[in-house]
């Protein structure tokens, strides 16, 4: 019973390890989306390059379609996602406390029939 406990134990430490690291590299897709969002709208248009109705419906499409969408994934998305991996993480937490209270208890349980066992032998 100890090595089932223990065997997996070591299976949810290994797991919220995995956890983590995908953390970290969502937080690092994020604040990667956020340092690029100014691509979105880039190059500026100015009056020499591209102007009239075309270049305006051209930044309206920029600006309300590709920088909403983006700056959505970049924000709303990532941060249910770094939420959801955060939460994973939290049970983790609880489940490798309850393997370990499981393992307290069933070492305390085989130390007591071993007692238990001597103290039969020195009946005998």
């Amino acid at each position: 019973m100890l090595d089932y406990l223990y065997e997996r134990l070591a299976e949810k430490q290994e797991q919220q390890r995995r956890l983590i690291t995908c953390k970290s590299r969502l937080d690092g897709s994020q604040d990667e989306f956020i340092n690029y969002t100014r691509l979105c709208t880039e190059p500026e248009l100015s009056p020499d390059t591209w102007h009239g109705k075309w270049a305006s419906e051209f930044d309206d499409l920029r600006r309300e379609g590709i920088l909403f969408y983006y700056n959505d994934l970049g924000q709303r998305q990532l941060e249910n996602a770094i939420s959801t991996v955060e939460n994973a993480i939290s049970r983790m937490d609880i489940e490798m406390e309850d393997l370990r209270e499981r393992i307290a208890y069933q070492k305390e349980q085989e130390r007591l029939e071993r007692e238990r066992e001597m103290e039969r032998r020195r009946v005998k």
